[in-house]
């Protein structure tokens, strides 16, 4: 039962800091993007 909830713990933290890890790119992405697309409008 131990094993299983730590499993479960591990994955979480996985999926959190992948999903923070992708939304931290875009924005950064969008930071770098952001003059570019108002000088082409």
């Amino acid at each position: 039962m131990f094993r299983a909830s730590s499993f479960f713990i591990n994955y979480f933290a996985c999926v959190y800091t992948i999903k923070y890890a992708l939304a931290y790119s875009d924005f950064k992405l969008d930071q770098n993007y952001t003059p570019k697309d108002d000088y082409a409008s």
